[in-house]
């Protein structure tokens, strides 16, 4: 599997998986996206979407809404935190993303190192909650 194809696996992403991107206008992972949009064989902007990509950096204001994020999405579709490593300008720290899922009443439910610089922090609505 090529690196796209794995870093779409990490994120549960197969090919053909409608995404959509928000957040994407500061700094991000260009090669990343284009590497993901590749292996999907799509824009990171689907209308009807099955998962999310969110870049969130620590200077961005207003934040996303991820209450809106979540509601755009299928119960339980995964909501990815894209967030810059420590070290690297605009990190988010790990106590920041738990107060973020808490505050939007999401749960995460997975935490990897996604590219150099990057890490995906997978977000979703707790079962009960995705249910009903």
């Amino acid at each position: 599997m090529h690196a796209a194809g794995e870093r779409a696996h990490r994120l549960e992403l197969r090919v053909d998986t409608p995404v959509r991107e928000y957040g994407a206008a500061g700094g991000v992972d260009e090669q990343l996206r284009a590497e993901l949009a590749a292996h999907l064989g799509a824009e990171l902007a689907a209308p009807a979407p099955e998962a999310a990509l969110v870049w969130l950096r620590a200077e961005d204001a207003p934040p996303i809404d991820l209450r809106e994020v979540a509601a755009a999405l299928p119960p339980y579709a995964p909501i990815w935190a894209l967030t810059p490593k420590p070290g690297y300008r605009g990190h988010v720290p790990a106590g920041a993303l738990v107060e973020t899922a808490d505050r939007y009443e999401l749960v995460i439910t997975d935490h990897t190192g996604i590219s150099e610089g990057w890490t995906a922090t997978c977000m979703r609505r707790p079962r009960a909650a995705a249910g009903s």
